[in-house]
């Protein structure tokens, strides 16, 4: 929950579903699959389950969820969501109810069609990155597409990291090992 917490809006008063996460249980795989989202960045984490009774989908308050979670003391928590989406967290001697919203009124996740994997070592993505975030804009409102760093992956295996707000552009590259068949931006 640490992990979604950050990517979930609490801000946005317009949308209470941005509010929550996305929970689904899967009994077959004993997993939680966690999905938070503000509509620019989405997290997705899976979790392994010492049990799971049912396959189940709803959406949680991620933030009060992960504050009770907190501080459970002896790191057992159990979750029960009924048929309305309340659900039911168990935690040591402590026992909380919450409402959630149905699933169908969470954000469509977009879906990338031919996606392709390039292996980075994450040290390596956090250098380049350092070294130009610096020139990004800040500006969300007037020039949001200059908020971000352009990945570029050339054939031979060069990676390049750009970024600019308008008036400054900061160029960084490296190599990868692993051969990249076409170009991808």
């Amino acid at each position: 929950l640490r992990k979604v917490v950050p990517f979930v809006n609490t801000r946005n008063q317009g949308l209470p579903i941005l509010n929550n996460a996305l929970f689904v249980a899967d009994k077959a795989d004993g997993t939680l699959t966690i999905t938070g989202t503000d509509l620019n960045k989405t997290i997705v984490v899976t979790v392994a389950c010492d049990t799971i009774e049912e396959d189940g989908v709803t959406t949680l308050p991620v933030r009060l969820l992960s504050e009770i979670i907190a501080r459970v003391v002896d790191g057992i928590v159990e979750i029960d969501v009924s048929a309305n989406h309340r659900a039911v967290v168990r935690g040591g001697q402590s026992v909380f109810t919450i409402q959630g919203i149905a699933k169908d009124q969470f954000p469509t996740l977009p879906v990338v069609k031919d996606a392709k994997t390039v292996k980075i070592p994450a040290k390596e993505i956090k250098k380049m990155i350092g070294r130009v975030i610096y020139a990004a804009s800040k500006n969300e409102v007037e020039r949001k597409v200059l908020c971000s760093v352009l990945f570029k992956f050339d054939k031979g295996g060069k990676v390049t990291f750009v970024s600019t707000d308008g008036r400054r552009l900061a160029l960084a590259e490296t190599t990868c090992e692993q051969e990249i068949e076409s170009e991808i931006v």
